[in-house]
């Protein structure tokens, strides 16, 4: 019986002390918007470069709120 007891405690001991998703830094939105910034990093600064005549993009922020459902970006040129 002690021995069905430990094996439960450390089953639920690797389950409790694993790194958990949740816990992450960045949430899964956050990631795949950066990723889809680095993506087409290149065509906004190409279309900057040809309506505003600017050599680079050197920021691009978000604006408002992590929830908006359409977010807001500024860009600096």
């Amino acid at each position: 019986m002690k021995k069905i007891c430990v094996m439960i405690a450390m089953i639920c001991s690797v389950f409790f002390f694993s790194p958990s998703n949740s816990l992450a830094k960045e949430s899964t939105e956050q990631l795949l918007e950066s990723a889809l910034l680095n993506r087409y990093y290149s065509v906004i600064r190409q279309v900057t470069e040809d309506q505003y005549e600017c050599d680079s993009v050197t920021n691009i922020k978000r604006l408002g709120k992590k929830d908006e459902f359409v977010p807001r970006f500024e860009v600096t040129i």
